[in-house]
């Protein structure tokens, strides 16, 4: 039994407005890695995974000692963090991550927020040694957002350390 011209049509234009509104949703994300952050790389990420840009401090005495981001598609859910941690010896630690969902949204550059000069009454013990993960500490009085103390080893590289302090 063949199709009347008109019930053809209906049908194949049923077919074409299937293909053309069920295609997967997708935008482009600024790419790049931890160790070269300078380039205008992009990646085509599905809907379901957004765009992140993460970027992370060593600050000494006020001046930025390592620094290094990372841009791309997110792997699964992304979830903003940003946090800072202040430790012995005028170190400071400082990341922060964010999502986006839209075309390039990770373009621009992510700063990690500066810590609160404002004293907040919390006292910490700190310290900072490169060279053993002991370390005497000294108190710290904490600022802005930083009201609890943490204790942070790395082990298994080539020379282990060890800092005290107060996170954010």
């Amino acid at each position: 039994m063949a199709l009347s011209p008109t019930r053809a049509c209906v049908i194949t234009t049923c077919i074409l407005t299937t293909f053309l509104f069920s295609t997967v949703e997708s935008y482009k994300c600024t790419e790049c890695s931890p160790l070269q952050c300078t380039s205008g790389l992009q990646a085509t990420c599905e809907a379901t995974q957004g765009c992140f840009h993460y970027k992370q401090e060593f600050n000494e005495s006020g001046k930025v000692q390592q620094s290094s981001q990372e841009k791309g598609c997110s792997s699964n859910t992304c979830t903003p963090l940003a946090f800072s941690a202040t430790l012995g010896n005028e170190r400071t630690f400082g990341y922060d991550l964010q999502c986006c969902s839209s075309e390039l949204c990770n373009q621009k550059d992510v700063f990690v927020s500066q810590k609160s000069p404002d004293p907040n009454g919390v006292k910490c013990p700190a310290c900072y040694s490169e060279e053993s993960v002991f370390c005497g500490t000294t108190d710290l009085p904490c600022t802005g957002r930083e009201t609890k103390c943490v204790e942070v080893v790395a082990t298994g590289m080539s020379t282990p350390w060890a800092g005290w302090g107060s996170p954010s």
